[in-house]
């Protein structure tokens, strides 16, 4: 299966690195998108049929900085379809990378966690990344 990599082109989309031979999977940026989910319907695409025939552990880090109300759906369900995987395979570790001053996505990072029954570790960061 080939990685998937989409290149941040634009301020208000995310970048995104999905590597198939490693099993890391980055979403890093800010995620607000006039059609969200025709950006992130061939990444869900592209998670389930990974996750179904992957044996690797899987390292999920998101470091999104800001997001809107649609994007917000549509990283929870990428959440979901985690967990899933998860809960079959129990080789996963989410990572959310945020810094230590943003209560709000603090609080935000915590409803998806509470949300999806899926642990997501919270990694503070000093500055925005990238």
């Amino acid at each position: 299966m080939q990685s998937l990599l989409i290149e941040k082109t634009n301020p208000v989309m995310p970048y995104i690195n999905f590597n198939a031979q490693t099993g890391v999977c980055e979403i890093e940026g800010q995620s607000y998108i006039t059609n969200t989910y025709a950006f992130y319907e061939p990444i869900y695409n592209w998670l389930e049929s990974f996750l179904a025939e992957t044996s690797l552990a899987v390292d999920f880090h998101v470091k999104i900085t800001y997001f809107n109300t649609s994007s917000s759906k549509c990283i929870l369900e990428i959440l979901r379809i985690l967990k899933k995987f998860k809960d079959k395979k129990g080789n996963l570790s989410v990572c959310w990378h945020l810094n230590r001053q943003d209560e709000d996505l603090e609080d935000e990072v915590q409803y998806f966690a509470m949300a999806t029954n899926l642990p997501i570790q919270l990694v503070w960061i000093e500055k925005t990344e990238k």
